[in-house]
């Protein structure tokens, strides 16, 4: 972790922030429900499997297991901010520290995860670090573990501004360079999918229907200027989920 990293995340969301406050106006119903409707199909486990969510953040992902039924879940996030959160939120287990040491020390204490989570992590890792990481990540999945990741897609239109939003953003990918870096790191099964609007009432079902329209003058641009329509995932973010 550079310096400047270290100085940002240490105020992540701001000096002036009252995190009592903040958590009193908490309100994560609707992202619960895309965490749902996204990932709820993946976790057909034991409710007493082991789940690693790295790069926490304030703890949303590990909110939502938790009401799902999930007893023995970890996250580790290097902003002092948003494990303060988390812990008023009532989130256990939760650490503050550079990810990689807190990997190491797991990695020597042989621990094993049926799921680790990294939600908009791998854009804030060095590019000469990404399938070390990754790498990390495998040797702490039990076998036929799971890995989920949220990552700037660079193949959208708006690629730029999920690459840059953030100052200690490194990086961002495409379908095609994400599998590429799991399958070196030891993954399998790479499965990519959009992250767009849930059809949870009229507003979301229009949404994903105009989005269907964008997407095909997308393809249409793409074929007229290169003769292809490519990988067909366009959102500004999109959800991977790989297999050891």
């Amino acid at each position: 972790m550079l310096e400047y990293d270290k100085e940002i995340y240490q105020h992540y969301m701001g000096k002036d922030l009252d995190i009592d406050t903040f958590v009193k106006n908490l309100d994560r119903n609707r992202y619960h429900r895309q965490l749902h409707h996204y990932w709820d199909k993946f976790l057909n486990i034991p409710k007493d499997s082991e789940i690693l969510d790295l790069g926490c953040g304030w703890g949303d992902m590990l909110l939502f297991l938790k009401n799902k039924g999930f007893t023995n879940c970890y996250g580790i996030d290097s902003s002092p901010q948003h494990v303060e959160i988390a812990k008023k939120l009532g989130i256990k287990n939760v650490n503050c520290g550079d990810l990689f040491d807190f990997m190491d020390r797991l990695i020597l204490g042989g621990k094993k995860f049926h799921i680790i989570s990294a939600f908009n992590v791998l854009e804030h890792i060095e590019k000469e670090h990404t399938i070390k990481f990754l790498r990390k990540v495998n040797m702490l999945l039990h076998d036929k573990g799971k890995s989920f990741l949220e990552i700037p897609n660079a193949n959208s239109i708006f690629g730029s501004r999920t690459r840059y939003w953030d100052f200690t953003h490194r990086t961002s990918f495409t379908p095609t360079s994400i599998k590429q870096v799991l399958e070196v790191a030891g993954f399998t099964n790479v499965i990519i999918q959009e992250k767009i609007a849930v059809p949870k009432n009229f507003i979301g079902i229009l949404r994903i229907i105009l989005w269907k329209y964008i997407k095909l003058k997308i393809r249409f641009a793409l074929l007229v200027e290169k003769g292809s329509s490519g990988v067909n995932i366009f959102s500004q973010d999109m959800q991977v989920i790989s297999v050891k």
